[in-house]
């Protein structure tokens, strides 16, 4: 093909026709922008195939991830009313004056109110990938990228909720320290099934009932609930609605 231009050229030429081939020059050159044009085109429809597709594998990522986030807002949401419960039953059991209820059953709802409170765990997956990448940008959506920033900044809210649940419940096991053996309470929920060379017999004295009788345990069981309430009533829902809106914008990305 460059031959058969080049002959033409030299023909042109030959014969003194300038005219001609000036036209057949210009003819030449935009023929030639032409192929660049078309090559450029070809060129950025695949980057942006390319760009298209791993926007895609992000997108589904994210579904199942916060999929997983709505399972573990679940856990956490039912954890809250567990504890509420025998945490419900420790407040209505304290007071000054003798206390009917046994310290077997106080010992089973301690270790269910103060065992373990409920913690977020974020799921792990591409987010942090995105974000620690600077990916962020690779998410064509504005709305998509907004309810990111907004989840970002509620899970930060519901670490710090849930950093003063924690710490009231650290001292509300000083307290426990000061008052009943740690035995009866593990005992109460059958903790030494799990652990091996350790027996469950109690040989200190410990009775849980001057626990209830004392003010400063009430007042920071109130403290405990006053978070708690927080966590199921505020934070967590708040959580659980971003998760919907980000699930609802990545479906319509998808479509």
């Amino acid at each position: 093909m460059i031959k058969f231009f080049r002959r033409i050229r030299k023909r042109f030429l030959s014969e003194n026709k300038f005219t001609r081939y000036l036209i057949y020059a210009i003819g030449e050159i935009i023929l030639v922008v032409i192929g660049i044009l078309i090559a450029l085109y070809i060129n950025n429809k695949n980057e942006s195939r390319i760009e298209n597709n791993a926007e895609k594998q992000y997108l589904i990522s994210l579904k199942d991830e916060f999929l997983r986030n709505k399972d573990e807002v679940k856990r956490v949401l039912a954890s809250c009313k567990s504890i509420l419960q025998s945490g419900g039953n420790l407040a209505n059991w304290a007071q000054p004056d003798s206390i009917s209820v046994s310290n077997a059953l106080i010992e089973q709802n301690l270790a269910k109110t103060f065992a373990e409170p409920p913690k977020f765990i974020q799921s792990p997956g591409i987010l942090n990938d995105l974000i620690s990448s600077g990916n962020l940008n690779k998410i064509s959506s504005d709305s998509l990228r907004l309810f990111i920033q907004q989840w970002l900044a509620i899970t930060k809210d519901v670490e710090d909720e849930e950093f003063e649940l924690w710490r009231h419940r650290f001292n509300v096991m000083d307290l426990m320290n000061e008052k009943i053996s740690f035995k009866g309470v593990l005992a109460s929920i059958d903790y030494f099934s799990r652990l091996e060379g350790i027996n469950n017999e109690i040989r200190f004295s410990s009775n849980s009932k001057e626990l209830l009788q004392d003010r400063k345990f009430e007042n920071l069981l109130l403290f405990y609930f006053v978070n708690l309430n927080a966590l199921r009533l505020i934070y967590y829902p708040r959580l659980n609605t971003n998760i919907n809106a980000i699930i609802e914008e990545i479906d319509a990305q998808l479509e």
